[in-house]
């Protein structure tokens, strides 16, 4: 099978005057000489830069002081536009109450050409910051383009985010401007979000204007060369993404320009095999990585597919239909999603005979194995690719091998520029055996910064902490001897959402606010056939399930709901002050109490039985 990983290989031998016997010694090339590597992706995909690069790579003391492609300047809009093809469609659109739009390219440049000037008339120029309270829709894409033009930096949430959740998130940046849409559907219901964007306007003084999107492509003539574009530095900002809020409130993590755009560039197009003029799509909404992810579509010269609405709704086949209507190649969503859709799969009509499938993604976790087998049974033709990596890159680390047998419920490689490995307590490489995931070299689309993080400090404590100039990322992973890698999930208390990250700090102070709550646990159980977020609340009234999960919804997001709730007299801390969130989930997922806590260690030993008596009776109602 000719995938574009093959062309680059030839092409990078034909260059080095070297042969690559596997992925294995191509991988350790692309590693160990960093800047022949990012410089052949460069020249591969043709990226444009302005202004030469005087030196690829300058590495200081530390990671966090590497510098890229120095003294060159690009756009990431010109990367998209030099696609620009009057004849052809740049966005499918399409959502769950019926409604499709195709957004031609003329088309595309002429919103981005209109909301480029509204916000030029407001003032925005470079290093201005524009928060998107927006759904994944084309005309979300056109604000996007308009922003990086100016080059200003761009934030989004999705409208789902209740009012607290997004002004959390947005006042860390101090937007200049605000985009939003106003309403939404979901599952057949209607949302108004106009009272929400009046406080954020109120409630953030930064806030300057705020412009409401639509729907309304014209079908304007323009020329691509008519489009105006700010040239940036490589490092400087192309967006900010907020972590989950796991620890406290989200980090606004700050991402250069450039390595993004090599980054995806050859995330999509080596290791999805992504084309000109193939079909992209994959399910999410404007506040996870994945969103910025499938941008990188358009920098290949796809065709970016977007879709809003609830996965099931208004029946289990739904994406499905999408992906036939629009002869989608690339399909992509959270891993959940495949193991919710294969348990209906008696009823999947559409998920048969689509041939047009050149692979389906999975990430937020890791596919099971079971669920791996099903897909690859229904879809025997299509490569089924897992991948595995965060928001802190907006990219994966481990992930496919268009056209290389795999093994369900493992990833087939590490990615070409990413030195991964997998250590001990000791900080040394193991093969074979779990441990925590590491990065032992930079990795270019590694954040610049956390924005308004004085000294680095929490970026340093976020991934530098464990080991000496090594970046620690939370992952409990096995590398297996063939190259494979097995993820455990995070070694920290991270949720996991229908395949979107939640933080449990997140939770527990949005609780805090409603009267009676005194403490809160909140965990994710994923063990045999149980997926779900379990919520244990401490009070002093007597609350509702209901009412809990009504305070989140509207609080936060319907995302941030539990599955299960549990009213208790008490939650387990350690003498220290911690909170054992990671133990408790252990002990609910069948491990012994002795082998995960020490009663020695805790201020309430007392409180740990709660937890003993549920893991029997969850146990029990399962076999």
């Amino acid at each position: 099978m000719k995938t574009r990983l093959k062309s680059f290989q030839n092409n990078l031998e034909q260059k080095q005057g070297e042969k690559f016997n596997s992925y294995a010694e191509l991988h350790q090339y692309s590693v160990t000489n960093l800047a022949e590597f990012w410089q052949s992706i460069a020249e591969f995909f043709e990226v444009k830069f302005f202004d030469k690069p005087t030196t690829i790579i300058h590495q200081g003391d530390h990671f966090i002081d590497t510098k890229w492609f120095v003294g060159a300047t690009l756009s990431y809009t010109h990367e998209v536009f030099k696609h620009f093809r009057s004849d052809k469609i740049a966005i499918y659109y399409s959502d769950e109450e019926g409604n499709s739009l195709s957004v031609s390219w003329p088309s595309l440049l002429a919103k981005v050409k209109h909301y480029q000037k509204i916000f030029e008339q407001y003032g925005l120029k470079k290093g201005d910051r524009v928060a998107g309270y927006v759904l994944n829709r084309p005309d979300t894409v056109a604000a996007f383009l308009a922003t990086n033009a100016l080059g200003a930096i761009w934030a989004s949430c999705p409208p789902e985010f209740g009012e607290t959740a997004v002004q959390d998130r947005f006042e860390l940046i101090e937007p200049k401007l605000l985009v939003a849409h106003t309403k939404y559907t979901f599952r057949g219901k209607h949302f108004d979000r106009s009272k929400v964007i009046k406080k954020l306007e109120n409630q953030i003084a930064s806030i300057e204007h705020t412009i409401i999107l639509d729907l309304d492509f014209t079908e304007e003539c323009h020329e691509v060369n008519q489009l105006e574009f700010e040239k940036v530095a490589f490092d400087h900002p192309i967006w900010i993404l907020f972590s989950s809020g796991t620890t406290g409130k989200p980090k606004a993590i700050t991402h250069r320009t450039g390595g993004m755009i090599l980054e995806h560039c050859k995330a999509l197009g080596l290791h999805q095999n992504v084309a000109m003029s193939d079909r992209y799509f994959w399910y999410s909404t404007t506040g996870w990585m994945m969103y910025n992810y499938s941008l990188g579509a358009l920098l290949l010269g796809a065709t970016l597919c977007l879709y809003h609405g609830d996965s099931f709704y208004p029946h289990p086949d739904r994406l499905w239909e999408f992906a036939r209507e629009f002869k989608i190649n690339h399909f992509g969503h959270g891993s959940v999603y495949y193991s919710h859709l294969l348990s209906r799969s008696s009823k999947l009509s559409n998920t048969r005979n689509q041939p047009q499938l050149k692979s389906i993604g999975a990430t937020g976790s890791v596919l099971h194995k079971e669920v791996a087998s099903a897909l690859k049974t229904r879809f025997p033709n299509t490569d089924i690719i897992s991948l595995s990596g965060g928001t802190d890159v907006c990219s994966a680390f481990l992930g496919g091998l268009p056209g290389e047998k795999s093994v369900a419920g493992e990833l087939q490689c590490k990615l070409l520029g990413a030195a991964v490995e997998i250590f001990d307590e000791k900080g040394e490489k193991i093969i074979d055996t779990p441990g925590e995931l590491v990065l032992t070299a930079p990795l270019i689309s590694m954040p610049i910064y956390f924005w308004n993080d004085t000294q680095n400090s929490r970026y340093f404590s976020s991934y530098y902490a464990d080991y000496e100039n090594t970046w620690r990322h939370g992952d409990w992973a096995e590398e297996t001897s063939r190259g494979s890698f097995i993820i455990y999930g995070r070694s920290d208390a991270t949720l996991n959402r229908h395949g979107v990250r939640i933080g449990t700090a997140e939770i527990d102070q949005s609780l805090k606010r409603l009267s009676g709550v005194e403490d809160s646990l909140i965990l994710h159980l994923n063990h045999k056939s149980q997926d779900e977020l379990l919520l244990f609340v401490k009070t002093d009234k007597s609350l509702s399930t209901q009412e809990i999960n009504r305070h989140l919804k509207n609080d936060l997001s319907p995302r941030h709901q539990a599955n299960r709730i549990w009213l208790v007299k008490d939650l387990p801390y350690t003498l220290s002050g911690k909170k054992l969130e990671i133990p408790i989930r252990k002990i609910l997922e069948g491990q012994l109490p002795s082998e995960v806590v020490s009663l020695d260690a805790l201020r309430n030993p007392e409180a740990i039985q709660f937890f003993i008596d549920l893991k029997n009776q969850l146990y029990e109602s399962n076999h």
